[in-house]
């Protein structure tokens, strides 16, 4: 289970336990489980800035708040440390609701609970990274919490072994659709990365140029693409056309200037539905890079720009017409037939 789901089904245990003390009082006492609907309210607002506003999350917070409503007066009783001796059936009749509203959205929650890659299983490590800053004057760990974080930095590779030492490997950069994060592509990243590439991924957050048209919020930024594109698909259409190209190209250059690849070493662009111009032209201007490939290009690769979905978010994937799969099939055909194409192409460079 992912962090997210965790906390979900947490808000939801706290829930029914609150609710389900109807049944618990036999003598005259204080009511202290009344506090759990507030605590409840207040992670579930918590989640939804850490997580981004989800189906999920902004659900379970309809219900957290639902709850703390119907257990005010409850909470007030129990500020004032005066004794319950019994419940109106009114607030047994809510309290029943409650729970039954909180087993329908945990059933939910597990149902369309991500997969997660077993990153022992495969044989590879993820390091993560976080800078704050921009590409114009640079890019830097944070020195104090109250620094705006800019940009979160994975790196997926095979386990240190003596072999693995002496072997040099294809890097791949790679920056997620607006649409997603590293984390929807993750299956994918961890599948190149256990067939022997050194993959970075980069999940940005700030506004080339103080451009207001890109939403640069953690919390909020693939959320508010998703919307766009789904509820507004003429605006997403023009986002694309005005901006994206040359937001893109500002990212890729970003990652490049943290990463700082070798000479030596083979570099590979990766992206979707990423405009291939772009990628021609940092190619042109930067001779570090060898060559560059779309996830749209592969074939069978049907969630073309939000990534597979179909494994790592499930509730998209049926917005998409598409149903969960667990074995990882997408991710590992669209792993395995990008291989063969940078094959060919090292081939071709060799020659």
């Amino acid at each position: 289970m992912t962090q997210q789901t965790i906390c979900e089904l947490a808000i939801l245990f706290l829930i029914i336990l609150s609710s389900f003390r109807i049944f618990l009082i036999e003598d005259p006492s204080s009511d202290p489980l009344a506090s759990l609907p507030s605590l409840a309210l207040l992670m579930a607002v918590f989640s939804i800035f850490a997580f981004g506003p989800t189906f999920q999350n902004i659900g379970i917070s309809i219900i957290a708040l639902f709850v703390f409503l119907a257990n005010f007066r409850a909470l007030l009783r129990l500020n004032d440390k005066l004794i319950v001796d019994h419940y109106s059936f009114i607030f047994i009749l809510t309290s029943c609701f409650s729970i039954l509203l909180a087993l329908a959205a945990g059933a939910f929650v597990v149902y369309f609970s991500p997969s997660v890659v077993n990153l022992k299983k495969y044989g590879v490590t993820k390091t993560s990274k976080i800078y704050t800053g921009n590409l114009e004057i640079g890019f830097y760990e944070p020195y104090k919490p109250s620094d705006r974080k800019t940009a979160y930095i994975y790196h997926y590779e095979q386990k240190n072994t003596e072999e693995n030492k002496a072997t040099e490997k294809p890097v791949i950069l790679f920056i997620p659709n607006e649409r997603a994060t590293t984390f929807i592509y993750e299956p994918i990243l961890v599948k190149l990365a256990h067939d022997g590439y050194s993959v970075y991924s980069a999940d940005f957050y700030f506004k080339p140029d103080n451009n207001n048209r890109i939403l640069s919020s953690k919390a909020l930024k693939r959320s508010s693409f998703l919307k766009m594109s789904f509820t507004d698909q003429e605006n997403y259409e023009k986002w694309k056309s005005d901006i994206k190209t040359s937001y893109d190209a500002y990212l890729y250059k970003s990652l490049i200037s943290i990463v700082s690849p070798q000479d030596k070493d083979f570099v590979i662009l990766l992206g979707d539905c990423t405009d291939g111009q772009m990628f021609l032209s940092l190619k042109k201007d930067d001779e570090r890079i060898d060559t560059c490939f779309d996830l749209s290009a592969v074939e069978g690769y049907d969630t073309k720009g939000f990534g597979p979905v179909e494994e790592t978010d499930p509730v998209i994937a049926l917005l998409l017409g598409k149903e969960k799969e667990h074995k990882m099939y997408v991710s590992n055909h669209a792993a395995n037939a990008l291989e063969q194409l940078i094959k060919q192409s090292m081939q071709i460079s060799e020659n």
